[in-house]
């Protein structure tokens, strides 16, 4: 046999390998990626509350009459186990997202209050990044947006496979892994059992210190998206209500004074400019670490205690009746 046989006989083999490999790999990943679709949509969809609460965006619940907007401080703040009541806070999460939810919250409920994050966090830069909000909330995008905020693309929906945007990578594989544990995912957004103060010294501070952003300064553009999502709601009728959730007391001492001015500043305009109320829970818990998870999330002890405050609020308001200043301060 020549040699020239040889090496073409060897070439043709490893093509025939590569083509064989690369087959047998998308096939693979095929597999994965529709077995990670079907879970979603099964499991993921009927029982993960930040996955339903997108199903409401599109057919609306003629049963909400509240909405709690906000990052995952709202999420975790308090239990939404009435029916009239929308817990859609999610992790990542800003003041431009709030606004186009609020679009399409209205545009398929009869919303009545809308209660709306006001954070330490909420308005410093490193929220004005798009990428911090699931990539699926694009499509409600139907205005223009700064580029200076970020690339907020317009009117992409941004799926794999048709289920609601439900696949998002690393977040759908934990879920999956955990199923295959025995765990059924909740429909709660958290109730978890950490307790904040069982951890040392050291490490509170430093769960505090990770927590903390660096760029304590207020981003007006997230400001004046803000003040829109409080226009739009007061222009159809729906009550607009500030929330702060609580902070270990750890974190709120990061924060310098000057900070604290400038948030102080602009909660005393938006009150006076918009007529609203400012539901303060901020220190609520700054003596308890036991009803904290992490420098900035409550537990589910906590949660249950910040619901019982919360909620006689919020019927006040659906009743019509004046709220008790002095009754939380």
């Amino acid at each position: 046999m020549s040699l020239y046989t040889l090496i073409f006989k060897r070439k043709t083999s490893h093509k025939r390998f590569v083509i064989i490999f690369i087959s047998a790999l998308f096939v693979i990943v095929a597999t994965i990626a529709t077995i990670l679709e079907i879970f979603a949509y099964k499991m993921l969809m009927p029982n993960l509350i930040s996955v339903s609460n997108e199903y409401l965006l599109e057919v609306g619940n003629e049963n909400i009459r509240v909405v709690a907007l906000g990052t995952s401080h709202t999420g975790n703040g308090f239990a939404d186990n009435d029916p009239d009541i929308l817990n859609y806070g999610q992790a990542g999460d800003n003041a431009v997202t709030h606004y186009f939810k609020t679009k399409h919250l209205i545009a398929n409920n009869d919303i009545e209050v809308l209660l709306l994050e006001f954070d330490y966090h909420n308005f410093t830069f490193g929220y004005a990044d798009p990428r911090k909000s699931y990539s699926h909330n694009q499509y409600m995008i139907d205005e223009p947006v700064s580029r200076t905020l970020g690339d907020y693309k317009q009117g992409k929906k941004g799926c794999f496979l048709p289920s609601q945007c439900v696949i998002h990578g690393i977040a759908t594989i934990s879920h999956f892994i955990s199923y295959l544990q025995g765990h059924t995912p909740s429909r709660s957004f958290s109730d978890n059992m950490t307790r904040f103060d069982r951890f040392t010294a050291e490490k509170r501070i430093k769960l505090s210190s990770f927590g903390y952003t660096q760029d304590q300064y207020i981003v007006e553009q997230l400001v004046e998206w803000y003040e829109k999502t409080i226009r739009l709601a007061q222009d159809n009728n729906i009550t607009v209500v500030l929330i702060g959730y609580p902070f270990a007391g750890d974190f709120l001492k990061l924060f310098p004074q000057e900070y604290y001015q400038k948030f102080d500043a602009l909660t005393d305009r938006l009150i006076s400019q918009y007529g609203i109320e400012f539901w303060d829970y901020h220190a609520l818990f700054a003596d308890r670490d036991d009803l904290m998870s992490d420098a900035t999330h409550v537990n589910g002890m906590g949660k249950i205690e910040l619901t019982k405050l919360i909620k006689p609020r919020i019927e006040q308001i659906l009743n019509q009746q004046p709220a008790d200043e002095n009754e939380h301060k």
